[in-house]
Order: structure tokens, then sequence, then C-alpha cells
């Protein structure tokens, strides 16, 4: 996601209704940098309903997270906001835990 705010791309607040990745916005086209494709946002209020869960895959989007998270992390100097980061890498790597552990358990 970096690459895209780098480039001059705008993080916008609809997600990609294929991966539920954020969309970004660059010269007047929505994209999603995830699948790489021009994806229309979701207009849904709820849009986990109208996403298909079951071709998500939830560890890479927790990887793609915990990535940018450790990006900002490397440069954050204040230290409220280094704790605050580091405390959501710890949530997503436990839901990750957690995700594992469930998909074993179902087969």
């Amino acid at each position: 996601m970096s690459k895209e705010l780098l480039s001059g791309a705008k993080m916008l607040g609809k997600h990609c209704k294929t991966c539920n990745f954020p969309l970004f916005e660059k010269s007047g086209i929505e994209y999603c940098p995830n699948c790489k494709g021009n994806t229309p946002p979701t207009d849904d209020k709820n849009e986990i309903n109208s996403i298909n869960l079951k071709n998500i895959n939830y560890n890479k989007v927790i990887e793609d997270k915990i990535s940018f998270l450790c990006n900002l992390l490397n440069k954050e100097t204040d230290l409220d906001n280094i704790h605050k980061i580091s405390n959501l890498i710890s949530e997503l790597l436990e839901l990750s835990n957690k995700l594992n552990d469930f998909q074993k358990s179902r087969k």
C-alpha cells in the first residue's frame, strides 16, 4: 500500500468487492492494488455481506496488514504510536493464529 501512496495515489474509504482490500484512486481511476484491477467499490453499507467470503485469502490480507503496520512502526518515533501499532500487530498475529486453528479444525 505504501507504494501506491508514494506514487501519488489516494487511498479511499471503499474496499474491493473481490478481496476487501482498500481501493485507491489515481488520475480519476479507482483500482485495487491487491487484485491489480479496476474494481468498482461496493455501495452496500454492510460490505461484508456482498463479498464472496470463500474466495478471500484471509492469511494474505492479515499478512499485508502486518507488513503495512511494520513499515509504519519502522518510521514511527512517538512512543504512544509505537505502542498502538505494536498492539495492532499483536492482535493481527493472534487473529491469524485463530484463523489457522479454525481452518485446521474444519479439515
